[in-house]
């Protein structure tokens, strides 16, 4: 909502907390607010309470991009509701401080007068829906400009949108500055609720026309997210953009995974990182995963917890609704089981998988196969949603792009070792058998015979499970001067600008993200005609699809690449400018931020729940 001279308000979050608390302290010195009395710790905690509480909520203005104001209401009285949230806060002041409780300031608001003289302790009218203001402070620097009244109005319009038909705010008589301010925005005095030392404004939210402003522009109350997964890596690699704009826009963000050195890189850029074993497969631990997540969603509610991948999909749902989390999400790298695959493995995958997807609220789909598949069922048809590749996060295109590769083709070539008569494809994922390494061993001897053109040599990036095991084949193949094993890289985007093209003869894949960059950069790509692969890759076009497990038509369409360069030029121009059109970060970020919050709201406000309060 834009107010007076550019001042824009809107609800409060997380990253607002550090300067709501600042306007606080320089506002109001210990003697004028009983907040301030406690310290700055419990200032923290009280607004931390007022950003994240259900029954509560704040909101800030900003002018020029620059927090400038705030205002802090509660549904009720508010002071109970704090107090219990924050006595661990209060008491630890208690003892750092014992002269608190016997501080001048302590015995003038509680022992010298009753308690209803207390603007901060005035319970609100008793008639149905009145809320209570507690709390509404200005920078120094930006009085005078309309900020004041800008969040007296927002605060109205939010508390209408809330239910409450008016709010209640105690000022003091001697405090002229803020009773010129109520005043001039429109707020009255109660005489019923004065005393010799307070004033009690009322703001009557309902039956004035300056308030018939449409429900939709009212500022909403920032949601909180937690993020399960059995893998940091998840966040540090795929789902960084969702994480770094969720953090400015919730009023809480937390990610729930095994601690890990990318668990200690998300800790070291300011997120809120909760260390917590969760298996890689199903089996006994698992029921006692679940149940400390649970324990954990109980002490720490959440409006929003999204589950990521399957093992996070499969304890985190089974919490979340044990917990009673109000809304669920579960975010796929590609369904765990292929459709219109009928192997006994897959069906139990299916059931499983499916049960999982009956408890959420939504699935983020990477790939148009996975929700055409998930459409085709009535029960949970209306919860698929395509967000795609990297969970909805897309690539980074100011990376990712043709340009890239340019720049450090020459440097990364001649660090790697590769001439220029080479014709390099490079490959990069998990070394397991699944991505189609027998059938690279099987095509790598074939392109070796090849009576003419460049030799063509595989450059192999990535680690895993069954790395050591793949190395031996290749060498007893005598394969080891085609097939280079070149470790995991930090700088892919480096090292992928030294190929001529790329290879992907996996069996098995939900949307691939080093396909996805690698086209980005302008790579001519072979993949297998697998799920995901076929919604990246035109044949013929960006790229050539072949067979499952052909190792014969893998070489004859390396070969083609390898013999015609412009073949490759057109392929990598033409792949780099559609992947670049459709799955760049850029557009698919945004979006999918936009479809967790309003499937949110949605269900919050169709079901009217909200996390529950610890036993």
């Amino acid at each position: 909502m834009t107010g007076p001279s550019g001042v824009f308000v809107r609800a409060a979050c997380a990253g607002d907390l550090e300067r709501v608390v600042q306007i606080h302290l320089d506002s109001f010195p210990a003697g004028e607010s009983l907040i301030s009395l406690a310290g700055p710790r419990f200032v923290r905690a009280a607004y931390r309470w007022a950003i994240e509480s259900a029954e509560s909520y704040a909101l800030v203005a900003e002018e020029s991009g620059r927090v400038v104001g705030f205002v802090a209401v509660c549904d009720r009285a508010y002071l109970r509701p704090l107090l219990v949230s924050g006595w661990k806060t209060l008491m630890l002041e208690v003892l750092l401080r014992p002269a608190l409780l016997f501080s001048p300031a302590l015995r003038r608001r509680f022992v010298r007068r009753p308690v209803h003289a207390h603007p901060e302790l005035s319970e609100p009218s008793s008639a149905p829906g009145s809320a209570q203001l507690f709390t509404v402070a200005v920078d120094h620097g930006a009085r005078g400009r309309g900020v004041f009244r800008a969040l007296a109005k927002g605060a109205e319009e939010a508390s209408r949108s809330r239910g409450s038909r008016r709010i209640h705010a105690g000022v003091y008589r001697r405090n002229v500055v803020s009773r010129r301010a109520f005043e001039s925005s429109g707020w009255v005095p109660s005489p019923a609720e004065e005393t010799a030392e307070t004033l009690v404004y009322v703001s009557a939210l309902d039956g004035e026309a300056r308030l018939n402003a449409a429900d939709a522009s009212m500022p909403e109350k920032a949601l909180s997210f937690i993020h399960v997964c059995a893998h940091a890596a998840a966040f540090t690699q795929y789902r960084r953009p969702l994480i770094l704009s969720q953090r400015k826009r919730s009023s809480r963000l937390v990610i729930y995974c095994p601690e890990d050195a990318n668990a200690k890189t998300l800790r070291a850029e300011g997120f809120a990182v909760e260390a917590a074993p969760i298996s890689d497969r199903p089996g006994i631990r698992t029921m006692f995963e679940i149940l400390r997540l649970r324990r954990f969603l109980v002490r720490n509610r959440f409006d929003v917890l999204v589950a990521h991948q399957p093992m996070g999909a499969l304890v985190g749902a089974l919490a979340a609704r044990l917990a009673g989390v109000p809304v669920l999400f579960y975010s796929t790298g590609g369904l765990k089981h292929q459709p219109g695959s009928n192997g006994w493995a897959n069906r139990f995958f299916r059931w499983g998988e499916l049960r999982i997807v009956s408890l959420c609220d939504g699935v983020l789909l990477v790939n148009r196969e996975d929700e055409a598949a998930l459409r085709e069922i009535p029960d949970v048809a209306q919860k698929a949603i395509w967000v795609g590749p990297a969970g909805g996060c897309g690539f980074d295109a100011t990376v990712w792009n043709s340009a890239t590769r340019e720049r450090w083709r020459d440097d990364s070539r001649r660090d790697l070792g590769f001439d220029a008569s080479s014709f390099v494809v490079a490959f990069a994922g998990r070394l397991v058998w699944e991505k189609g390494f027998r059938d690279l061993i099987e095509a790598a001897p074939v392109l070796g015979q090849r009576g003419s053109g460049r030799p063509v040599i595989f450059a192999i990036f990535g680690r895993g499970p069954e790395g050591a095991e793949i190395e031996r084949a290749v060498s007893v193949a005598g394969l080891s001067r085609r097939i280079r094993f070149l470790d995991y890289r930090t700088d892919l985007e480096r090292a992928l600008s030294s190929a001529d093209a790329f290879v992907l003869p996996s069996y098995r894949e939900g949307m691939p993200v080093a396909l996805l960059q690698a086209l980005a950069l302008g790579l001519p790509c072979v993949s297998t005609a697998i799920r995901g692969s076929r919604e990246l890759i035109r044949d013929g076009v960006t790229g050539f699809l072949v067979s499952v497990r052909d190792g014969a038509a893998l070489a004859e369409r390396i070969s083609r690449l390898a013999d015609d360069p412009d073949l490759c030029a057109r392929m990598g121009l033409a792949a780099s400018r559609e992947v670049s059109e459709k799955y760049s970060e850029e557009l698919l970020a945004p979006r999918t931020v936009e479809i967790l919050e309003r499937t949110s709201r949605a269900k919050i406000a169709a079901t009217g729940l909200r996390p529950p309060r610890a036993d």
